[in-house]
């Protein structure tokens, strides 16, 4: 019976070590592949360190403030707001730049007082995102997914966290850094579990995504084109940029199966050409392939100033490429569904949401139900096989929905 135990402790022990020594691998100088460094304006090694380190304590502060809005505005009711989710990846993005220089100056600069505050400040960053981003599952996960839009490379966080609980990384703390750490309080345990915990995750949300993909690919083979010429070439005129186009198509078979009455959603961004997350992923349409419908309702807001405009073209160009979303998670940017691409580009519009499967979604429908009961937007025209009703009633619209 004792030989048994000890086999089974030494097998543990074992197990416990090679998975310490995977999960603690990484980059050999830091959290980044040389070819993943950051664009960096200059030539790192004529940068000054006391400057980057002046920038990096402005992304702390900017970091803690988006952290702050997050925390107030998410729970299990209601999703991350759009702004805090851009604004989120936009700071990581430069975080990383400056990250970049650091690794880059520790690896190249034959100073060694250099190259140890270098790796200092890489040290003290990975710290920053332990502090901050890891003990919120969402958060992590979130951010490990990645976002190409603002070049946060999958795993990137998960990297730095590696690289903090490398032995190499451990002992330069103990030995050298006199600052104390944010993360002293945590263990290699803690992140071993939260890692193996977001795997298993993914594994399910992965499972779920390619089962829905499955569905989609299915149903994608059988539908009848409508004809375009007919239904939608004479709502074009009308149309305004950032207008947002709900679509309505019988003839596709997901229209009928998929709940709610309009099955799609489009951003016309002027001279017909309209911003869509199809199954090809997030692409520019000409109006005569967007349009497969036959019943639309336009939303318009009733201004754009000229920094939103600035702004939404912005976010829109970042989701460009992006693979179709088939978990139709709006606090997944990695990948856009239809919906979630207005929900992140029109960002001051507190679009509704619902949750399902432990995350949340917005269909078009919520987007015309928002527009009915939002002072800042409007429906202008319905279209319905070619005919144009302009202003149309509120009731009548909601009676579709309904």
């Amino acid at each position: 019976m004792k030989e048994k135990v000890h086999k089974s402790v030494s097998l543990i022990l074992i197990f416990t070590g090679a998975f310490l020594a995977f999960s603690c691998s990484t980059y050999k100088d830091g959290f980044f592949q040389s070819s993943t460094f950051y664009n960096i304006p200059q030539e790192p090694l004529q940068m000054d360190i006391d400057s980057l380190m002046k920038i990096k304590t402005e992304l702390n502060n900017e970091s803690r403030a988006i952290l702050k809005s997050i925390n107030h505005y998410h729970d299990n009711y209601y999703p991350a707001r759009a702004a805090d989710i851009n604004y989120l990846f936009q700071n990581l993005k430069n975080h990383y730049k400056i990250d970049s220089c650091f690794q880059y100056i520790y690896m190249h600069t034959a100073i060694d007082s250099v190259k140890w505050l270098a790796r200092q400040n890489l040290i003290l960053a990975a710290d920053f995102y332990n502090a901050n981003f890891q003990e919120d599952r969402w958060l992590r996960r979130v951010i490990n997914r990645g976002d190409q839009g603002f070049s946060v490379e999958e795993n990137t966080h998960l990297h730095s966290q590696q690289f903090l609980w490398k032995n190499k990384t451990r002992k330069q703390k103990n030995e050298q850094l006199t600052i104390n750490l944010t993360s002293s309080d945590k263990t290699i345990f803690d992140f071993i579990y939260q890692n193996w915990d977001d795997k298993l995750y993914e594994a399910f949300y992965k499972t779920f995504e390619f089962g829905s993909e499955l569905l989609g690919d299915l149903l994608n083979w059988s539908y009848a084109n409508p004809s375009p010429e007919k239904n939608f070439n004479n709502l074009i005129p009308h149309l305004k940029k950032w207008d947002i186009v709900c679509m309505k198509s019988p003839n596709r078979l997901t229209d009928k199966l998929i709940p709610g009455y309009f099955g799609h959603v489009g951003i016309f961004l002027g001279d017909n050409i309209f911003a869509e997350s199809t199954q090809k992923g997030v692409i520019y349409s000409h109006s005569q392939n967007f349009a497969e419908g036959n019943i639309f309702v336009i939303i318009r807001p009733n201004s754009v100033t000229n920094e939103q405009n600035e702004r939404m073209m912005q976010i829109l160009k970042a989701q460009i490429g992006k693979n179709y979303d088939f978990n139709f998670n709006v606090e997944s940017p990695d990948m856009i569904f239809c919906t979630e691409l207005v929900y992140l580009v029109y960002e001051q519009i507190p679009w509704k949401t619902e949750r399902i499967v432990r995350h949340f979604t917005i269909s078009p429908d919520y987007l015309v139900l928002e527009a009915m009961e939002n002072k800042n937007l409007l429906i202008p025209l319905y279209s319905k096989k070619g005919q144009l009703v302009e202003n149309p009633n509120p009731l009548n619209i909601k009676q579709l929905i309904n």
